[in-house]
């Protein structure tokens, strides 16, 4: 498959994303599955759909504090960041919509046991919990099956192995291989690459996933298996993972979150068309 789709702007300059391994839709996906894809060139649509600057401030909102240039290719990741602010603002994602100062130190004592300092939590609610609850939802495409269509969800090798839901998003350059996932209970990330930004093996990918699910597994044994309760203003239908109609039974129904209100009319699959 090609990427027939370019991105013209006033200036006389234009923009074509391209996807790590090159395979694209090509035609009309739901934004779960664009998710489950990593597909750079619906990320850059939505991106340029709401307005660059939606994305700046969102990110700041979150916590993220690097300066971020508002470009097309912004939710590609162009704007480097270091591991403790990209942290940030998943961490923004995994409360909920809390923004919270992630810190080191816990508590610092003296030999007598006199407490000298005592971090302080805080936090700042920042972004809709109805949105996050859906956003977080969402991540969880990237593990299921019900995604599997011209192409796989760039995590669903990890399914076999996960004894609890999971927010999860990948990331993936020549350079670059990232991890960044989290349960209510635990929020890790994975970098594999070079300082020098060498280029690295394709094999990275495997083991970035593989360490990220085998270190949450060993964290949370024995814990027992929570997840994000849903808001009483957000609403459950089941779909087609792809194309977003209505599928109860089809390889490819899952279930799909709305805020209530904005549910979209079913749609029946013609299941002669569904192959």
């Amino acid at each position: 498959m090609t990427n027939d789709l370019t991105f013209y702007f006033s200036n006389d300059q234009s923009y074509s994303p391209n996807n790590y391994n090159d395979i694209y839709a090509n035609e009309d996906i739901t934004m779960s599955a664009a998710i489950a894809f990593s597909d750079n060139v619906y990320a850059v649509k939505t991106h340029l759909f709401l307005g660059t600057d939606v994305l700046v401030d969102t990110a700041h909102l979150a916590g993220i504090k690097e300066e971020l240039v508002g470009n097309p290719s912004l939710a590609l990741g162009t704007s480097e960041l270091n591991m403790m602010d990209f942290a940030t603002g998943y961490t923004t994602l995994a409360n909920g919509g809390n923004q919270k100062e992630l810190y080191l130190i816990e508590r610092v004592e003296d030999l007598n046991g006199n407490v000298l300092y005592q971090h302080k939590d805080k936090q700042d609610y920042v972004l809709n919990s109805n949105s996050v609850y859906i956003l977080n939802e969402m991540l969880t495409s990237t593990t299921n099956s019900a995604y599997t269509d011209y192409t796989t969800p760039t995590a669903l090798s990890l399914a076999s192995k996960m004894s609890r839901k999971y927010a999860l998003k990948t990331g993936t350059t020549n350079t670059d291989s990232w991890v960044a996932g989290y349960n209510p209970e635990l929020l890790m990330m994975v970098w594999i690459g070079n300082d020098e930004a060498k280029e690295i093996d394709s094999t990275a990918s495997y083991y970035s996933k593989n360490i990220w699910l085998d270190t949450m597994e060993a964290y949370l044994e024995g814990h027992e298996a929570v997840w994000y309760e849903k808001p009483q203003n957000v609403i459950g239908l089941i779909r087609n993972g792809i194309t977003g109609k209505e599928d109860l039974e089809g390889k490819n129904s899952t279930v799909f979150y709305y805020v209530k209100g904005t549910e979209i009319a079913p749609i029946a699959v013609n299941k002669e068309d569904d192959t």
